[in-house]
């Protein structure tokens, strides 16, 4: 305890009853935050005692009276500080409760600082998070674009199987999807185009059966 002030060097030749006698006057004052009286102090330890334990401090170029003093200022200084703590722990719950948080070790959380960690948490959601298009901006890439095909068919084929990718994976890029089947489109007219109706009808022509 911090307030038994005196030191194992100066305990050196006391009997255990004489040290157990300072300690229990000390522990007195402690418990009583102030200097005990002779008759208080005497239902501690026995008058021989007593006496004896203020001759050895008088040998220590001190005195019973005056280690007292120090215990009480010691408990005093204790007892501050253990109030000015419950006053700061109060403050901080206080704070906690309109919107900071608490920490297990009693500490607040800055709001801001909660805040910034939300931000932080909802944007890097949403980076990793595919959002479909509507028809209208699959419109607007379509005429600003000028892609093949038709825009409607681009979006009921994706918002009917989950805007999936072989209808397995999750689409990333809508846009170089759209792409894709822009570039589809044109092979599939290019291949249309080689089938003229003149050119079909020599292909029907030659058939096997179909001569004469």
């Amino acid at each position: 305890m911090d307030w038994i002030k005196i030191k194992d060097k100066h305990l050196v030749g006391w009997s255990l009853i004489e040290v157990g006698a300072i300690v229990k006057i000390q522990l007195l004052a402690a418990r009583l935050e102030r200097k005990p009286t002779e008759k208080e102090m005497l239902a501690e330890v026995p008058q021989a005692t007593y006496r004896q334990v203020a001759r050895r401090l008088q040998g220590l170029r001190t005195s019973l009276a005056e280690v007292l003093h120090k215990v009480c200022r010691d408990v005093a200084a204790v007892e501050e500080r253990r109030c000015r703590g419950l006053a700061r722990l109060k403050k901080w719950r206080e704070k906690g409760k309109k919107g900071g948080g608490v920490t297990r070790n009693g500490d607040v959380l800055r709001e801001d600082k909660i805040r910034e960690d939300k931000i932080r948490e909802d944007k890097k959601g949403k980076g990793n998070r595919f959002a479909p298009p509507t028809l209208a901006v699959i419109k607007e890439l379509w005429e600003g674009g000028g892609l093949k095909g038709d825009p409607e068919e681009f979006f009921n084929h994706f918002e009917s199987n989950g805007w999936r990718v072989g209808g397995r994976g999750a689409m990333k890029n809508w846009m170089a999807a759209a792409r894709n089947w822009s570039k589809r489109e044109s092979k599939f007219n290019k291949e249309d185009e080689k089938w003229t109706p003149n050119r079909l009808a020599e292909h029907l022509t030659n058939l096997p059966g179909t001569r004469e």
